[in-house]
């Protein structure tokens, strides 16, 4: 992607700058807030609450560039257009937007959210998670060169995040792509772009027996048991918040003890942390690894 390009759906659908697709116009609409305030009885003072905050929509307006044959070239092609010629995408372009912004997979599905990839001026690619909204469109009456279009991006947070998941995982340097060994010593986890606190996955190969993750003053305990083979995941991403292992077996009410709900477990911004893990005695082996994760963290796009 192209700083100011944004793209969606399954396959890609690329718009925005230097596409046939431009945005004129990006809204990123005010988040509301759902507040608990009241009147002091017989005063003239207000006291306030728990305040949560309502994710907004991103509204765009762009248009589609399609393409024609001008009447005096029709005469080129008297058996009609090549499936891979430019003039048969005629029309098509705006059926294949409008069939994304219906996202009928993902809205027949409970707490299914799609990314909306954003590329900023400096090359990062972005995610924003949410699900597509309203589409309005002007027909193509007149065989116009422009195709007007108002699309809703009906947003799931209020953050954008990283394309990419940074982690910590093996202490040699020569297989830096594998997990921490249970018991080892703590291995340093630092935010280092993101201005907001992020969530984080952790991602646990088997086997193991009940499993404790120390995440800088936090501890994650868990009464899990994990055979060889299987592996588990611990992931507070609002878009995927779940424990789960790769049997697809749910084992949320495995987790215990003091441990914070998973809406609560994140990653400040700014923050370093060290991170390890144990399991109970004679219960791992040299297969069993753990990889604490977690994508950087924007307020504003």
């Amino acid at each position: 992607m192209q700083p100011f390009q944004y793209a969606i759906g399954n396959p890609l659908i690329t718009f925005g700058r230097n596409t046939t697709i431009p945005v004129s116009k990006c809204e990123v609409q005010p988040y509301n807030v759902q507040n608990q305030d009241f009147q002091v009885e017989r005063t003239d003072e207000n006291r306030f609450g728990v305040d949560t905050l309502v994710p907004a929509p991103i509204i765009f307006t762009m248009a589609i560039q399609e393409n024609y044959i001008l009447p005096q070239f029709e005469h080129l092609y008297p058996g009609g257009l090549e499936p891979d010629d430019l003039f048969s995408l005629r029309g098509t372009l705006l059926g294949q937007l409008a069939r994304t912004w219906k996202a009928r997979n993902v809205r027949m599905q409970w707490g299914t959210v799609v990314p909306l990839y954003f590329c900023t001026r400096d090359g990062e690619v972005l995610r924003i998670y949410g699900r597509p909204g309203k589409f309005q469109y002007a027909p193509d009456t007149a065989r116009a060169d422009w195709i007007d279009i108002q699309a809703e991006f009906r947003r799931a947070d209020t953050f954008a995040h990283t394309d990419t998941e940074y982690f910590v995982g093996s202490p040699n340097p020569a297989t830096p792509l594998a997990g921490m060994p249970p018991g080892g010593a703590p291995l340093t986890a630092e935010r280092g772009l993101g201005d907001a606190d992020s969530w984080v996955r952790i991602y646990i190969q088997g086997p193991a027996v009940n499993p404790v993750i120390t995440y800088g003053d936090q501890v994650i305990q868990t009464v899990s048991h994990l055979p060889a083979g299987v592996s588990m995941e611990i992931s507070t991403y609002p878009w995927q918040r779940r424990f789960v292992d790769t049997n697809g077996i749910n084992r949320r009410m495995e987790i215990v003890g003091d441990t914070l709900y998973l809406d609560q477990i994140q990653f400040m911004e700014g923050e370093s942390i060290p991170v390890s893990w144990t399991a109970d005695s004679g219960s791992t082996t040299s297969d069993s690894q753990m990889w604490f994760l977690w994508r950087e963290a924007y307020n504003v796009i």
